[in-house]
């Protein structure tokens, strides 16, 4: 019979003042009930979701003192009970946690229907995100892999969820015009095949933007920045164009001209995976999840800047904030 630790160590988040305040700490593992499993993480990363959620800006908020982490992977080491609980034992899951306590620590406890099985020879890399990126992607390229829009613009192109978007570009042959904040992000995007690379920092961003938007019919595009960049971006683009927000990253209020709305029939809508999910056929769901997995180590790669122990994370986090653009900060375990 397996025995378990009482305790766990793990990341304690004790109140909302962002990544800084994370204390490398104890905590008891909680029961398994029936339905859920006990995984035993091995690793798990920082997203920008994270980082907000430490702020207190996400969209939920759980009871203080809570442990962070929205996904990872790990090895299901014990059932609570239950047909696909007792199926998923010693089995490479992806998993994640929006009500309870998350990711970043020794061990979790979930409901089995939320892991993603993984075969075993998943790189550790791709198993640890391989929920919040890859299934953002695949929602937030959707409307051009199913040919409802000609073509789309992307900010934060050069982020882990851009590179995978421009992937998946190459793969389906669609159109898609990446924005990014500096110069040596051009050339990395072009190097990977990019055709359509902008700098928002230069002077003639705005009106390159507007002539390859109106000549590529891009009525389409996604923002992870906010601030003024949504509106630059949006008033550059045709008539009846609508930018989908799905992130943060300025930490500032999205700034639009009304005009834009009441002449030019334009629309900013909030993007969030859990009510994408949530308009989901659980079928057709899980079709479009087996495809995923496919491609982890592929057009939904995940590329890592930095592994950390669970100890070092509690110190050194808040050093890579600045340099998400290079790869995904892990926590091993």
């Amino acid at each position: 019979m397996n025995t378990f630790p009482q305790t766990m160590k793990c990341l304690l988040l004790s109140s909302y003042d962002g990544i800084k305040s994370l204390e490398y700490a104890e905590k008891k593992i909680p029961n398994v009930l029936t339905g859920h499993v006990l995984v035993k993480m091995i690793a798990a990363p920082m997203n920008p979701s994270d980082v907000m959620f430490c702020a207190g800006l996400y969209g939920i908020q759980r009871t203080l003192p809570t442990i962070p982490g929205f996904e990872g992977c790990g090895t299901v080491v014990k059932s609570g009970g239950g047909f696909w609980a007792n199926r998923l034992m010693g089995k490479l899951v992806a998993c994640g946690n929006q009500e309870g306590d998350g990711t970043w620590a020794e061990y979790i406890v979930v409901n089995a229907l939320t892991c993603l099985p993984l075969a075993q020879d998943t790189p550790i890399s791709s198993a640890a995100c391989a929920l919040v990126n890859p299934v953002s992607a695949w929602a937030l390229f959707e409307p051009l892999r199913k040919g409802q829009v000609p073509a789309m613009v992307q900010t934060a192109a050069a982020s882990q969820l851009g590179r995978m978007i421009l992937r998946l570009s190459l793969k389906y042959k669609k159109d898609v015009i990446h924005v990014v904040h500096r110069p040596a992000l051009v050339d990395l995007l072009k190097k990977m095949g990019a055709k359509y690379v902008l700098d928002s920092s230069t002077s003639d961003f705005e009106q390159s933007l507007k002539e390859i938007t109106h000549l590529l019919k891009a009525t389409y595009a996604i923002d992870a920045v906010g601030g003024s960049l949504t509106g630059t971006v949006l008033a550059a683009m045709p008539t009846h164009s609508t930018i989908h927000v799905y992130g943060a990253l300025s930490m500032e209020s999205c700034s639009v001209n009304p005009q834009q709305f009441i002449f030019e029939d334009k629309k900013v809508v909030g993007f969030w995976l859990k009510y994408w999910i949530g308009k989901k056929n659980p079928l057709s769901l899980l079709m479009e999840i087996g495809k995923l997995t496919k491609m982890l180590d592929k057009e939904l790669k995940t590329e890592v800047a930095a592994t950390l122990s669970l100890e070092e994370a509690s110190r050194e986090l808040p050093n890579y904030l600045q340099e998400l653009s290079k790869g995904k900060v892990l926590i091993k375990f």
